[in-house]
């Protein structure tokens, strides 16, 4: 079987643009499910149970947050033990105080991207049982 030179060529320069084209596909991909992710919102479930309060991640990715949290309308600050909550992960958020939990009514959190730098603010319900 005789292959040219101008055949392989030609191979090549095919595998060589796909490649490209592949990786290019695969970068848009990535930066589209970025930009869509910057504008949902986060899937956090915030509950107050008595004097407990917690945050689950109801979604199926790692949420990061920055420390510092508002309670509202009393605007009662509370800071996070720590600031990445993976998928279906419940943590226990300490510092409320017991006789004002049960008025606060949203949660104002800052996502944060996962190399740490800050996003945008989210308010959030909070509910209770």
């Amino acid at each position: 079987m005789k292959i040219t030179l101008g055949a392989l060529f030609a191979v090549s320069v095919i595998l060589l643009v796909s490649s490209g084209l592949t990786q290019a596909a695969e970068r848009a991909a990535a930066q589209h499910s970025t930009a869509a992710a910057a504008t949902e919102k986060p899937s956090l479930d915030w509950r107050a149970e008595g004097e407990i309060l917690t945050v689950t991640n109801r979604g199926s990715t790692a949420i990061h947050l920055e420390r510092n949290v508002r309670l509202m309308p009393d605007e009662m600050p509370l800071t996070l033990n720590k600031t990445t909550l993976q998928p279906g992960e419940t943590l226990q958020v300490f510092g409320a105080c017991p006789h004002h939990l049960p008025l606060q009514k949203e949660v104002v959190v800052t996502l944060q991207s996962p190399e740490g730098k800050p996003g945008r603010e989210e308010t959030l319900v909070l509910h209770h049982r």
